[in-house]
């Protein structure tokens, strides 16, 4: 994986976005993605992007940080675009972090023309949003993308159209 992440992040300023909606799928490719970026001690924002009730995933992740490293690393986690359902999370978050009543940023604060490479786990919302904003904005970004089934739900919901979502991956 060292050789791999080496190979697409080759400057000495990288900066790595992940979405994710923190599914099993992403969690199981997160655990093994983020100590590689630790190590190589990379700017990691991770943005939380999900169908329902972003800011309780957003909690999630940072337990899940929380256990995966003993010693902090600077991930940054931002909320994205969510609706306002709610899960139960009784027994998955600690309840003291819950009172803590966390706010996280909203996924618009990411700087998004420096990143070197985004690693898209989650549906492709935000980057549809920005595209239709920006569409040079990922020209000099490199993507890996996990989204056969986030692009397919996204289309047979009728949230965007294929030539969207093809303008958005040829602009990368």
């Amino acid at each position: 994986m060292s050789t791999l992440l080496n190979q697409l992040l080759s400057h000495t300023n990288d900066h790595v976005i992940i979405t994710t909606d923190c599914e099993p799928d992403d969690m199981i490719a997160l655990a093994i993605l983020l100590p590689e970026l630790s190590k190589l001690n990379i700017q990691t924002d991770i943005i939380v992007s999900c169908w329902k009730d972003v800011h309780t995933k957003a909690l999630f992740m940072k337990c899940f940080l929380a256990n995966l490293y003993e010693e902090s690393h600077e991930f940054s986690i931002y909320t994205g675009i969510s609706t306002k359902a709610n899960y139960d999370i009784t027994g998955l978050i600690p309840q003291n972090m819950i009172e803590e009543n966390h706010k996280f940023p909203d996924w618009t604060r990411v700087d998004f023309n420096t990143a070197t490479l985004l690693i898209q786990l989650a549906p492709i919302n935000e980057l549809l949003t920005l595209h239709q904003t920006n569409p040079d904005m990922f020209n000099n970004t490199r993507m890996a993308i996990y989204g056969s089934f986030n692009i397919r739900a996204l289309l047979q919901k009728n949230i965007c159209s294929i030539k969207s979502v093809t303008d958005l991956l040829d602009s990368f």
